[in-house]
């Protein structure tokens, strides 16, 4: 009874789930920051402002793996203009 918790959960398989989820955590911020840094990495001064091709930025969810409604808002926090939309959006 000392090694479980409150309810009957194992302390071992409580320790287990909090470690995976601290991990997990990191492992989102990394790649947070490595999607930001291939975001700059691609973006090009247009007069001033930071921009970077719709294309550059569907290729850049692609390669991390995330939705690239992901990409747009990492772009809007680092103020990274989105140009030549593949939808005719904006130009």
């Amino acid at each position: 009874m000392r090694n479980e918790i409150k309810g009957g959960t194992p302390i071992r398989s409580f320790l287990y789930k909090a470690i995976c989820r601290m991990m997990h955590i990191r492992e989102g911020r990394n790649m947070d920051e490595k999607i930001e840094q291939a975001a700059i990495a691609r973006a090009f001064d247009d007069n001033g402002k930071l921009k970077i091709t719709c294309k550059g930025a569907f290729e850049i969810a692609k390669e991390f793996g995330v939705e690239p409604v992901v990409i747009g808002k990492i772009c809007n926090q680092k103020k990274i203009k989105i140009c030549k939309c593949q939808l005719g959006c904006f130009k």
